[in-house]
């Protein structure tokens, strides 16, 4: 079926760490995270943990794109790339310098293409894949989570964490807008998680203190994530 689309999961699937899911559409691939895990305390002499990526190996990738630089999303990229022939691999900014020196120690650097990802661009064509990047908030900058229009379908893919975030307090807007405009039917309006108001109450509190006028800002948003 060269018209379905197939979406496998390598790791990160009810697990913590080792995200990295396939997308494959017309039999052309792209990987979203290339991501390792810890050991545990019963893992002795464990360094590393790595994703089972040999089902990569048949056939090369048009790009591996990657959400954020975090180790869980990232840490197995110079592991992938020396096993499997990759296009190309996207990133925003931040994110590509984070793996530049990751590939750099792996003598990898000089063989990759690296791209940057625009999150207030129009998005990238890369096969059959159009692909747009939706800034998140996270615990790492510059994350973003990846929209992908093959053909009808359309899937979401967004950076762990992020859920409901105040996006002020953390000086990063969330495009809510562009992932519901993707949806269809739009999602029904949720309201915000309680915890919202009262971390909007003090803040209200801790300016009237301090004899400054309490702003109008926006408020929790929520995200529907897809790992």
């Amino acid at each position: 079926m060269s018209d379905a689309l197939r979406i496998i999961p390598l790791g990160g699937l009810g697990e913590v760490g080792k995200n990295m899911t396939l997308y494959e559409f017309d039999g052309q691939r792209i990987l979203i995270d290339a991501g390792l895990a810890f050991p545990r305390d019963e893992h002795l002499g464990v360094d590393l943990v790595l994703p089972d990526f040999s089902h990569l190996e048949d056939r090369p990738l048009l790009a591996i794109v990657l959400t954020h630089g975090h180790e869980d999303h990232v840490g197995a990229l110079p592991y992938v790339l020396r096993e499997i022939e990759v296009g190309e691999v996207l990133a925003t900014r931040l994110t590509l310098a984070m793996v530049k020196s990751k590939l750099d120690e792996h003598k990898l650097g000089a063989s990759t293409t690296l791209r940057e990802a625009d999150p207030d661009g129009d998005g990238v064509q890369i096969g059959p894949f159009k692909l747009e990047f939706v800034r998140m908030a996270h615990s790492v900058p510059d994350a973003v989570g990846v929209a992908s229009v093959p053909a009808p379908e359309f899937v979401m893919v967004t950076c762990c964490g992020a859920g409901a975030t105040p996006t002020w307090l953390l000086k990063v807007r969330i495009d809510v807008e562009r992932w519901i405009v993707g949806m269809s039917p739009p999602p029904p309006a949720l309201p915000p998680p309680p915890q919202a108001a009262r971390v909007t109450a003090r803040v209200a509190k801790r300016r009237a203190r301090a004899g400054s006028a309490t702003e109008t800002r926006p408020g929790w948003r929520l995200i529907a994530s897809i790992r």
